[in-house]
């Protein structure tokens, strides 16, 4: 479903939490923004919004976000249609800050490109245990989700998304 109110594409980052060593961005981190890419110009969506902090291993110096836009600039996509969330240290964190800078832009709804395990993990969140521990950490959800394919999942962010969070990293 491609409409007015889609105007981005969320790519997640990915580090595993078992890293050994500091990478600017690992294969699959790669392989869900040339997803993301693909998914954006067959819909005709002008932003992609890459979101990841620094996260794995600890204390690297690599902001996920910050090389993922490097990356997409240096496949020549334009720089006004990149946006970064810095912060984000888990998937539900993504799916929040996405929603801030969604809603601080009137944007109602955006497609999430990933890989099969999140997107499962994202679209299924009571069943995945995305929703508990969203929950657990944020004190809700943060808006509603649908899955459109295997690795694509539709996010309409919730206006609690502006509710503080507890982790003073990524708050």
């Amino acid at each position: 479903m491609t409409g007015p109110d889609l105007r981005a594409v969320i790519v997640p980052g990915f580090m595993p939490l078992q890293a050994l060593r500091p990478m600017a961005l690992h294969p699959r981190a790669i392989a869900r923004l040339r997803r993301g890419v693909a998914l954006a110009r067959a819909r005709g969506i002008p932003n992609l919004l890459v979101s990841g902090g620094a996260v794995h291993p600890e204390g690297t110096p690599y902001v996920e976000a910050d090389e993922m836009a490097e990356w997409l600039l240096r496949q020549g996509w334009p720089p006004g249609g990149v946006l970064r969330d810095p912060k984000a240290r888990h998937t539900h964190t993504n799916l929040r800050n996405a929603g801030r800078l969604m809603l601080e832009r009137g944007w109602g709804a955006a497609l999430v490109a990933s890989d099969a395990w999140q997107s499962f993990y994202i679209a299924s969140p009571r069943r995945s245990g995305l929703h508990g521990r969203s929950l657990a950490d944020l004190g809700y959800w943060p808006g509603a989700v649908r899955r459109e394919g295997l690795r694509v999942t539709r996010f309409e962010p919730s206006p609690d998304v502006f509710r503080p969070g507890p982790d003073p990293l990524d708050p």
